[in-house]
């Protein structure tokens, strides 16, 4: 009826009609994906009545002849839709490089850029430089001349110049322009590339015609500064941050699916679960080489429709947020070259103004694009370096030595925690094998850790060819030049690139195109390139037969090749956080704390390695504290005061400054010297609960209770001030006021903890769980950091043959045992109307969520309704790590009464001596066994009678719990050994419900 009405129109208007039809998705097939998508963006289920549907199948891209039959009788209207189409024609002409140019003052960037290098190479290589610096300088800028990119270097320059001059930690580089001599020379990168044999074409190749990609790392804590100075230099008009788009990745589009098409949540983790771990993996390619996943999908109709789904939403943009790091500056107003928009880094900030066309697309049209990373272990060296400056009155000054024996002993013995790269499980296991001892050694470990030489044996060849247990061989000799630092493996592309250059002939940057088509396996060029290194090794010495493996070899190799210009750089900053930690052990531990203090989970997870160490972390103290962790003593480590919640750095500034001065006396002393504005009551009360004010006088109740008293007197007396209440000889009154805080008992320390964990996020001076230590070690398998770390060992750690033995992490899956408080329960309903529970688990270690599905709810909710607020639990569970962040699904909830009767699968009586005191032993044991009566509990006797060792299982088992187990315990002091129980009921999960063990039984 609109279509005829508005036919109707047309005619009365001599208007010209057009047809068209209002296309959402491109197939008819794609109505119900779109019918997904709509659920996913809004939040809604595929089952609610009020969510936003479009309720037909028509919003496709029609073909011309399904709008002809669409609109039979104005076969005009469809064919003027062609003619409007034809109408459209823009063009956006994007010519060159559109780099801002750097002001010189009247001299060219050609003539800025050769005067700052030549001073550059001065600076680092001494006057006159080597020639074969100035060789490579001078080649290099020939080829940044005949490319036109001199303004794009000075611009970095400038940038990294200044970050300095604000004090700005800058990191040594990354990725191939630390291969650059002329960014070496600019002072934009700190990596040597004629020492560590680093190629200016793996950066800037002549014949591949684009812009450089200068990356920078700076400090996380300051970084916004130099967004500040780029937007200032520039102009507001000229730089912008540049749009990201979140997409529907493999396991994020399964589980997003699975939640509208309302299918059980556990069954969406485990097929999610089923996604190999890979970069950029698809479904379509998880589906051919998961087994698993592929069974599912042909067994289980409901699945194959949620993969189906999935694989047509798969790749699409999910929302659009900031950028974190690249930022684009452009030679004339950003609006003459590309759309702007507004967005947000996340829920909650402010919307910023950001490019509509993403990275890759801002620098396809020429512009000048930057990534700003923050790196935080440069704020950590900065922390560390301010506290080395407060211990000795100096600052470290790092050489280039790279020499430092005792830096290669603190990494050889694999006490890494803080250590930039060096600090997952599976990286602390490789630098124990490799033991390095020099900085060769130091790039190389940092390119060994990853997927593919850990998966293709090139790591174990590597670390038993490194201690001389295997010997190094070379296809030919030409190669020993080339391998030799790397014991005859082919680990960096840049090995790759010179046995082109030095076998078949290829100049650098024809090598350098090798390598990208090696990367991106491109059969024509392979091809091209076999031929051409094939045809020339002759010439160069090496046979063809030879050169024909030689060109294999490098094939299969170039896979796992890394950039070792990015690994150099790196390298330096893990060779100086080593530094750090081997010379000032405390300070640089201190700055590590200070590095995390906003990350409970993490700040915990170093205060224990600290602990560990023997080091003991001192609590905040408003007289000792500064606003970041400082070393206090030989061996200790002073709580940070900006660390407290509702404690702010500006607070936390001005208390330190005013402590400096001379100490607090008192809480009115406190409030009448610190900066109120920035000091309120809930930062007082904050310190005070956090036990920072404990050295002062009166209980923490106490201060607490005349806390508002003595903020109004404070009040009282600056407003006195500020009318200019005067004494008879003109000055300010100055009548001190007495500190009176009354005798008020403390509270109890379930309150007290409380209070302290309200402030802190965790348990500092106290924990519930530690006063059941020695429980835990008799029945705990391990504590919460090994759940939290056991989800991080990937396949990467997985194919590395380091682990082992007692310090095995929980796998995935794994029955686990610990003791944890419960720090809140969030009750849930599933789908078919049942009750489950998520319990917020903790110990002093960490804290993990545990999954209390139905059936053991059902059990354990009276248990946890009825519990006091620092209840502990010794928690039975499985570990599972299907999700994003891990998890334990719980089984059992047993009180610390209850666990020796609960978790004792037998007693071994130990009996020794002669016939007389063994058959005293026996009548005691028989005594011991009645009086426990008949149960499930499994009797073990050792009987040890001068050379003879018995050992044998009793008929009948014992009944028990835990005040039987405590007298037996101290009746048989110490000839009594305790067998924990290792299997359990299941947990009503995703398992089959057998407890498994990587040590032990499995069932």
């Amino acid at each position: 009826m609109v279509n005829e009405g508005m036919a109707r129109l047309a005619r009365e208007l001599e208007m010209t009609l057009v047809a068209t039809n209002d296309a959402h998705y491109l197939e008819r097939e794609d109505a119900f994906a779109h019918e997904v998508l709509l659920c996913v963006g809004t939040k809604k289920k595929i089952s609610d009545a009020d969510r936003l549907t479009f309720e037909t199948e028509e919003y496709y891209f029609k073909s011309a002849e399904e709008m002809l039959a669409a609109f039979p009788d104005m076969p005009e209207a469809v064919e003027n839709s062609q003619a409007v189409a034809e109408r459209c024609n823009l063009e956006l002409n994007y010519e060159g490089f559109l780099i801002p140019s750097f002001d010189g003052g009247g001299r060219t960037a050609e003539e800025l850029l050769e005067e700052y290098a030549r001073e550059g190479v001065k600076r680092r290589y001494g006057d006159p430089p080597p020639d074969e610096v100035m060789e490579r300088l001078d080649y290099e800028l020939g080829v940044i001349r005949k490319m036109g990119f001199e303004s794009y270097f000075l611009v970095v320059m400038d940038i990294v110049r200044e970050a300095r001059r604000r004090g700005v930690p800058v990191g040594p580089g990354r990725g191939s322009a630390a291969g650059s001599m002329v960014s070496y020379a600019l002072g934009i990168t700190d990596v040597d590339p004629l020492r560590f044999d680093l190629y200016f074409e793996r950066f800037l190749n002549p014949d591949r015609v684009q812009m450089p990609d200068i990356d920078i790392d700076f400090c996380q804590e300051k970084r916004h500064e130099v967004f500040e100075y780029i937007t200032d230099r520039y102009g507001e008009e000229h730089v912008a941050q540049i749009i990201t788009f979140g997409t529907l990745g493999a396991r994020a589009v399964v589980r997003d699916v699975g939640r509208v098409l309302e299918m059980p949540q556990h069954r969406v983790d485990r097929l999610a679960k089923m996604i190999p771990a890979q970069l950029n993996i698809t479904l379509e390619k998880a589906v051919e080489t998961a087994p698993e996943l592929r069974e599912e999908i042909e067994k289980d109709e409901e699945v194959a429709r949620l993969i189906n789904v999935a694989k047509r939403l798969e790749g699409l943009a999910r929302n659009a947020s900031v950028h974190a790091a690249a930022v684009v500056i452009s030679d004339r107003n950003l609006t003459d070259y590309l759309p702007l928009t507004r967005a947000k880094k996340a829920a909650g900030d402010e919307q910023q103004i950001v490019t509509q066309y993403s990275k890759d697309w801002v620098e396809s049209i020429g512009l000048l694009k930057m990534d700003i990373l923050g790196l935080a272990t440069l704020t950590m060296i900065e922390y560390a370096q301010d506290n080395i400056e407060r211990s000795t009155g100096r600052r470290v000054e790092f050489d280039d030595g790279y020499d430092d024996e005792k830096t290669y002993e603190l990494l050889s013995s694999g006490r890494t925690m803080g250590v930039f790269q060096l600090e997952s499980r599976g990286m602390r296991d490789l630098v124990m094998r490799l033991k390095p001892e020099n900085f060769d050694h130091l790039i190389a470990l940092i390119a060994l850790y990853r997927p593919g030489p850990l998966g293709g044996g090139m790591v174990d060849t590597f670390v038993e060819r490194r201690h001389g247990r295997e010997k190094v061989e070379y296809l030919h000799p030409c190669l020993e030049p080339i391998l030799k630092n790397t014991y005859g493996v082919i680990l960096y592309q840049e090995q790759a690139m010179k046995i082109a250059n030095v076998v078949g002939g290829f100049s650098m940057s024809e090598a350098d195109l090798l390598r990208k088509a090696m990367a991106k396996k491109i059969p024509s060029l392979m091809d091209k390139y076999r031929r051409q290194f094939v045809e020339n090794a002759p010439s160069n010495g090496v046979p063809r037969e030879t050169a024909e493996e030689l060109f294999e070899y490098i094939v299969k190799f170039a896979g796992y090749g890394f950039n070792k210009s990015h690994s150099a750089a790196y390298a330096v900053i893990t060779y100086r956080t080593a530094y750090l930690k081997a010379h000032y052990p405390l300070e640089f531990m201190a700055a590590v704390l200070s590095s995390v203090m906003d990350n409970t989970d993490k700040l915990v997870d170093r205060m224990e390695e600290c602990r560990r160490a023997g080091y003991e972390i001192l609590g905040p103290d408003v007289n000792r504290s500064a606003p970041v962790f400082v070393k206090e003593g030989d061996r200790a480590i002073r709580f940070a005061l900006a660390a407290v919640k509702g404690v702010g750095r500006k607070a936390a500034e001005s208390i330190a400054a005013e402590a400096a001065k001379r100490p607090f006396s008192g809480l009115y002393d406190f409030c009448e010297r610190v900066d109120l504005r920035f000091v309120n009551r809930a930062t007082l009360e904050a310190l005070i609960n956090a036990g920072a004010m404990d050295c002062l006088p009166g209980t923490r109740a106490a201060k607490i209770g005349v806390l508002d008293e003595v903020l109004n007197a404070v009040h009282a007396r600056q407003q006195d001030r500020l009318r200019g209440q005067m004494d008879l000889f003109g000055s300010m009154a100055e009548e001190s006021v007495p500190e009176h805080v009354p005798h008020v008992p403390e509270y109890d320390d379930e309150e007290l903890l409380r209070r302290e964990y309200a402030v802190l996020g965790f348990f500092f001076s106290n924990h519930p769980v530690l006063k059941y230590d020695e429980l835990a070690q008799t029945y705990c398998t391990c504590k919460v950091k090994d759940i939290l770390a056991g989800a991080q060992q990937d396949e990467e750690e997985a194919a590395d043959a380091g682990n082992g033995g007692k310090d095995e992490l929980p796998a995935d899956g794994e029955t686990v045992v610990f003791v944890a408080r419960v720090g809140g329960v969030s009750k849930k309903m599933t789908r078919k109307g049942k009750r489950m529970a998520v319990l917020s688990l903790e110990d002093r270690t960490g804290k993990v969520d545990g999954v209390v599905f139905p059936e053991a709810w059902e059990r354990l909710e009276p248990a946890v309704k009825e519990m006091p607020s620092d209840q502990v639990f010794f928690v039975v569970g499985e570990a599972d790590y299907s999700r994003e962040v891990p998890q334990v699904l719980v089984s059992e909830l047993m009180l610390p009464g209850e666990v020796g009767g609960r978790l004792t699968e037998g007693l071994s009586f130990t009996l020794k001596g002669g016939e007389r005191e063994v058959l005293e032993g026996l009548e005691k044991l028989k005594k011991t066994l009645d009086e426990a009566g008949s149960g499930g509990v499994k009797v073990y006797l050792m009987v040890t009678a001068g050379e003879w060792d018995v050992w044998f299982e009793l008929p009948d088992g014992i009944a028990l719990s835990g005040r039987k187990l405590e007298r037996i315990r101290k009746e048989w002091d110490g000839r009594v050994g305790i067998i924990p129980r290792r299997v359990f009921r299941p947990s009503g999960g995703r398992r089959n419900g057998f407890a498994h063990f990587r040590n032990g039984n499995r069932n």
